[in-house]
């Protein structure tokens, strides 16, 4: 299962203007959406963007001083891009089109934040739940979010959260709420948002096992923690994980609940394994090319 937050942003002008839902991402480094022509496409709620049809639409230009890498100019003198997001458990999302400038606007108002969008005229495994029309990305890169705040509400409730940017960010936060730092960036253009997880607990006691330096962010870029929005559950390294789900198989048995350990399928090979008596878990071992942990939602506070 993935649990998917969104936004709703108005796009466009004229007749071609409508409105968009876009899943909310951390991770990935351009706000995008599907429009005509997409090939292949991924189905959606409404009918893709139709550049054609407004009024403030154009294309960014190769030449133009937004063209800069990750992004290329294609043959026809365009501004393209391609976009490959991989998230564990699941198959590549894989995004290519066009750099593109609109109106973008959200509750009415204008997002001046941004300059550009992407045109998606191919996507593939995008995972939507056939509704969703892109991505909003909150990204890290020095075209990103200046300032922003949100608060995300679980999917057992109707409520809805909220996004904040700029000037609307509150200052300090409310006597119940506490913070947690964002590392500083190790290069320019990562999207990612880095936190300093140093350690696990279980109730009230430190897992003393898990070392803080396997969490850790080392200086080439390997490991650390990432907040994203998209998984619905806290992925870690097999390192890390094993220690988790050995101390919630003795608390379960302290409590005389044994039967299954903490089962989330979030790595390549999953199995099952017997304890003493008889009893099986599902133990899901991972072996990650990045020693990474992904701290899913608001679960990076250590």
């Amino acid at each position: 299962m993935q649990l998917l937050y969104a936004v709703t942003v108005g796009v466009g002008t004229g007749n071609g203007r409508n409105e968009y839902e876009l899943t909310v991402d951390t991770v990935t480094n351009l706000t995008w959406l599907q429009c005509k022509p997409c090939s292949p496409a991924v189905p959606q709620s409404k009918p893709a963007f139709d550049p054609s049809a407004s009024l403030t639409f154009h294309n960014v230009t190769g030449t133009s001083e937004l063209c800069q890498p990750p992004y290329k100019a294609t043959a026809d003198g365009l501004c393209g891009f391609r976009l490959k997001v991989q998230r564990r458990g699941l198959l590549p999302l894989s995004v290519q089109g066009l750099l593109f400038i609109d109106n973008f606007t959200m509750d009415g108002e204008p997002l001046e934040y941004r300059p550009f969008f992407g045109c998606s005229h191919s996507t593939r495994r995008f995972e939507n739940g056939g509704k969703y029309a892109g991505v909003f990305t909150l990204e890290a890169h020095h075209r990103g979010l200046a300032q922003f705040s949100y608060c995300l509400v679980g999917g057992e409730t109707s409520r809805q959260g909220f996004l904040r940017f700029g000037a609307d960010v509150p200052h300090r936060p409310a006597g119940h709420m506490t913070t947690t730092r964002i590392l500083p960036a190790l290069h320019t253009d990562e999207p990612e948002y880095y936190v300093g997880l140093v350690g696990v607990s279980l109730g009230a006691r430190r897992l003393d096992a898990i070392r803080p330096e396997t969490l850790a962010r080392r200086a080439d870029g390997e490991g650390g923690c990432v907040v994203d929005l998209g998984p619905p559950v806290m992925v870690m390294v097999q390192e890390a994980y094993g220690v988790v789900e050995e101390a919630l198989w003795s608390e379960l048995e302290r409590h005389g609940r044994s039967g299954w350990g903490s089962g989330v399928a979030t790595a390549s090979a999953c199995g099952r394994r017997r304890r003493p008596g008889g009893a099986s878990r599902r133990c899901c071992s991972t072996s990650p090319r990045r020693r990474r942990c992904w701290c899913s939602r608001l679960s990076s506070s250590s």
